[in-house]
């Protein structure tokens, strides 16, 4: 039973050989083949080979060494696939980990970023004088109560609001039904601020006295007219009585105007407390 060549080639770059090989005919056979040298006058190397046969009680143990040798090389070489399978699993796991992880941060921010965006939204209608209604928000956090004191000051300016219209307007049909009043009046009316400078007059008053009532307006009584003409000792004389009388006051004087002498009946009091201040003046 000769070697193979690629064994001899072993053999004869120092390598020894063992193996225990299957022979058809002779079963299981353990072969030793080591190098020989013949002597130091020659450089030819010759082997020494040697078979022996296996025991039979070693076949069986060499038959199990086998199947179980075979049995770790598939189990390695599955342990790859294993790895890339186990590898591919945990990284898709990961992505879908990380995917829900993104989605639910996303429904999480826009379910706590809603009640700020409102109230942006609120805060930019005011600002351009929008005071309607927000949306509720049925949260009971500090975002929610912020939310719910927002509205009721919105309401409250819109409440105020419609207030300080309701009562324009009021003052403004009032202030129309005192002036035809007085413009109806046949008697003279003067209002006067707190310093007695003329605040307004009627056209009666404006008859009476020869002047426009643009002349006078914002006009203090003391400085009308010229001084020595009529229009100036009557503004002095107005002046002198409401200096000298807290409340309701009467006089009669003669008043040498464009029309002519007339004698005016004068009549003086202070606006009533609760009003803005200054005194009313009727010239009869």
């Amino acid at each position: 039973m000769l070697p193979e060549r690629s064994v001899l080639w072993q053999v004869r770059q120092q390598q020894p050989y063992s193996r225990i090989e299957e022979v058809a005919e002779r079963g299981l056979i353990m072969r030793v083949i080591v190098p020989v040298y013949s002597g130091a006058l020659t450089s030819e190397t010759r082997v020494l080979q040697l078979v022996q046969p296996v025991p039979p009680a070693w076949r069986g143990t060499r038959r199990r060494c086998s199947w179980a040798y075979q049995e770790y090389q598939q189990i390695a070489v599955s342990r790859v696939g294993l790895k890339r399978i186990y590898g591919l699993a945990l990284t898709l796991t990961l992505m879908l980990a990380l995917l829900m992880t993104m989605v639910i941060a996303y429904l999480l921010s826009e379910r706590l970023g809603a009640p700020l965006r409102t109230l942006a939204r609120g805060t930019r209608a005011v600002a351009k004088g929008d005071f309607s209604q927000m949306p509720s928000v049925k949260s009971r956090d500090e975002l929610g109560v912020l939310i719910q004191s927002f509205n009721r000051m919105t309401r409250q300016l819109s409440d105020a609001r419609e207030q300080v219209a309701q009562n324009h307007q009021e003052t403004e049909q009032a202030k129309a039904f005192l002036e035809r009043v007085l413009a109806n009046l046949s008697s003279g009316v003067v209002v006067l601020d707190d310093a007695l400078q003329v605040r307004t007059m009627n056209g009666a008053a404006s008859q009476i006295l020869g002047v426009e009532a643009s002349v006078l307006d914002t006009r203090p009584l003391t400085g009308l007219g010229q001084p020595g003409d009529a229009l100036h000792a009557f503004g002095e004389t107005v002046a002198a009585r409401f200096a000298e009388h807290e409340g309701e006051w009467q006089e009669q004087i003669d008043f040498a105007g464009h029309g002519g002498n007339q004698t005016l009946l004068l009549r003086g009091t202070r606006l009533p407390p609760g009003v803005e201040r200054g005194y009313v003046l009727v010239v009869r």
